[in-house]
C-alpha cells in the first residue's frame, strides 16, 4: 500500500471512529512513517527516557569495558554462525554505551522500517526491514521456514503475531495517560501499517524467492470495469525496473512484489496473478480488499477508543459500528444491502474513494510523473492537479471535512540529522520496531 491508504485512509478511518483530530493525525502519521523511516546509516542516539535507563541499569552490573561491549539490539555477534548469508554487517554492531567527553553514556540503535529499492536486494534488508514491516509472516515459526514466510491476511483476534502486537498496543493505549497517550497512538499507527499490508501483500514473501514471480493479466479499473492501458503506472514501473533505469541490475530482486511493480498497492484496480512456484491463479479486486481491511481497522479503533472514553455522543459514529449479523467484511453489490444503513453508507464512501484514486498517487521520479499525468488527464478530464491535491480532495469528501485537514511531511516527524533528538518518542519508535524483530526471530536475540 502507498500513502493513499497508510495516511489518508487511516486518518479518515480514525476520525470516523471518533478519535480527535490530533489523535487521528498521530495514528495516521506513524502508519505512513513506517514506509518513510529509512535513516540510511546507523548512528548512536542517546535521548533515552530516564525510566528506560533506570530499568536497564538496575539489571546491569557491568564494568566500563563490559558496557562498551553490550549490544543495544541484543543481536548475537556470531550471527553468521547460524544464518550463513545473513551476516550482520559490522556497522550494525552498536554498543549500548559509548564514550563521550570521557564519560560513558547510553545510546540505542535505529531500526529501519523503510527501505530503498536497491537496499531491498540485500538479504539483511529483506530480513530486518522488508519482511517484518511490510510482508510479515503469520508467526515466528512461519517466519523462519521458507515455505511459510509469505504473507497472508491477518484478522484482529486471531493467533497471528501482528494481531498479538495490536492487542498489546491496545492495552498500552487503554492504560495511557496524558503523558503517554501519544506514544501509545504512535505504536498503534505503526502496527496498523503492518496489519494493512498483510492484505495488499498477501501471497508474497519479503524475501528474494521464486514464489514471488508472477505474471499479471486482466488488469481493470474497478470504477467502471474498463481495461487499464499498458501506458499506465504499473507497466511503467515494471519496464523501468527491468531496464535498470533505477541504476541497478536488470533483475533487481524477487523480494516482495517487485516483479509485478506496485500493482498490489493500487486501490482502484482488479487483476489476476499467475504465480509460478507453486503454480496458482489469484484473482484480486483491490478496491474491495482495501475496503475490507479499512473496516477491520475501523472496528478496532472504534472499540479501543470507546472502551477508553465511554459512551459515544455522536450517533453517526455508533451507527457505523453496527455490524449486523451478516457482515463478513466482504463487501460487494450482492451483500451491501444486508448490513445496517449507517455502516453501509460509510462502506460505500470508502469504495468510492478507493476506486477513484489515480493509479499513481505519489512518485518521485519526474519521468513516471510526466507519463502518469498524461494518463490522469484522460481519466480525470484533463486535471493538472498534483497527486497529493487529488488525494486530499478524494478523502475529504468521505467525511465532508476540509481538504487541508490532511497534512503529512515525513521531515516533520523526527529531526533525523540531529544526533541528540529530544523527542523521547524517537526512542520508543525504534524500540517498538525492534519488538517486531524480536517476535519474528527470537533465536537471533540474547534472551
Amino acid at each position: 500500500m502507498n500513502i493513499d491508504f497508510h495516511y489518508y485512509a487511516v486518518k479518515t478511518i480514525a476520525l470516523a471512529s471518533g478519535f480527535s483530530e490530533e489523535d487521528a493525525q498521530t495514528i495516521a502519521t506513524f502508519s505512513e512513517y513506517v514506509d518513510d523511516y529509512n535513516p540510511g546509516d546507523v548512528g548512536r542516539y542517546n535521548t533515552i527516557p530516564q525510566e528506560i535507563i533506570d530499568k536497564q541499569n538496575s539489571k546491569l552490573i557491568l564494568t566500563e569495558e563490559e558496557k562498551r561491549e553490550y549490544i543495544t539490539a541484543k543481536l548475537m555477534r556470531e550471527y553468521n554462525a547460524k544464518h550463513g548469508t545473513y551476516k550482520m554487517p559490522s556497522k550494525q554492531k552498536v554498543d549500548k554505551y559509548f564514550e563521550e567527553n570521557g564519560s560513558i553514556v547510553p545510546n540505542f540503535r535505529r531500526i529501519s522500517t523503510g527501505f530503498s529499492l536497491s537496499e531491498c536486494a540485500k538479504e539483511f534488508c529483506q530480513k530486518t526491514s522488508v519482511a517484518p514491516f511490510h510482508f510479515i509472516a503469520h508467526d515466528s515459526e512461519a517466519a523462519n521456514t521458507k515455505e511459510g514466510r509469505f504473507t497472508k491476511p491477518a484478522i484482529i483476534g486471531d493467533d497471528s503475531l501482528i494481531s498479538k502486537y495490536l492487542e498489546n498496543a491496545k492495552k498500552e493505549y487503554l492504560s495511557s495517560n496524558s503523558t503517554t497517550k501519544k506514544r501509545a497512538l504512535m505504536h498503534i499507527g505503526m502496527l496498523l501499517h503492518i496489519f494493512a499490508d498483510t492484505y495488499a501483500h498477501a501471497e508474497f514473501s519479503g524475501f528474494n524467492e521464486d514464489c514471488n514471480i508472477a505474471e499479471v493479466s486482466d488488469v481493470k479499473y474497478t470504477k467502471d470495469g474498463s481495461e487499464v492501458p499498458t501506458t499506465d503506472k504499473y507497466i511503467v514501473d515494471y519496464i523501468m525496473q527491468q531496464s535498470g533505469v533505477y541504476g541497478v541490475t536488470k533483475r533487481i530482486s524477487a523480494a516482495g512484489h517487485q516483479m509485478v511493480g506496485h500493482l498490489p498497492d493500487y486501490p482502484g484496480v482488479s487483476f489476476t496473478f499467475k504465480f509460478e512456484k507453486p503454480e496458482r491463479l489469484v484473482e484480486r479486486n483491490n478496491t474491495l480488499i482495501f475496503t475490507e481491511v479499512s473496516m477491520r481497522i475501523f472496528d478496532f479503533l472504534y472499540d479501543i477508543r470507546h472502551e477508553k472514553e465511554g459512551k459515544d455522543s455522536n450517533a453517526a459514529i455508533a451507527q457505523i459500528r453496527q455490524v449486523g449479523a451478516k457482515d463478513t467484511y466482504k463487501y460487494d453489490e450482492t451483500n451491501l444491502e444486508s448490513i445496517p444503513e449507517g455502516r453501509r453508507n460509510f462502506v460505500k464512501k470508502l469504495i468510492t474513494a478507493f476506486s477513484s484514486t489515480p493509479i499513481s498517487t505519489f512518485e518521485e521520479s519526474w519521468l513516471v510523473t510526466k507519463v502518469v499525468k498524461s494518463v490522469w488527464g484522460k481519466i480525470f478530464g484533463g486535471s493538472d492537479k498534483s497527486p497529493i491535491t487529488i488525494l486530499k480532495e478524494i478523502w475529504a469528501q468521505v467525511l465532508n471535512i476540509p481538504a487541508e485537514s490532511y497534512q503529512y511531511d515525513p521531515s516533520d516527524v523526527f529531526a533525523l540529522d540531529d544526533k541528540n533528538i529530544k523527542d523521547e518518542n524517537f526512542y520508543y519508535y525504534n524500540s517498538y520496531a525492534e519488538d517486531i524483530l524480536m517476535g519474528l526471530y527470537p533465536e537471533d536475540y540474547i534472551q
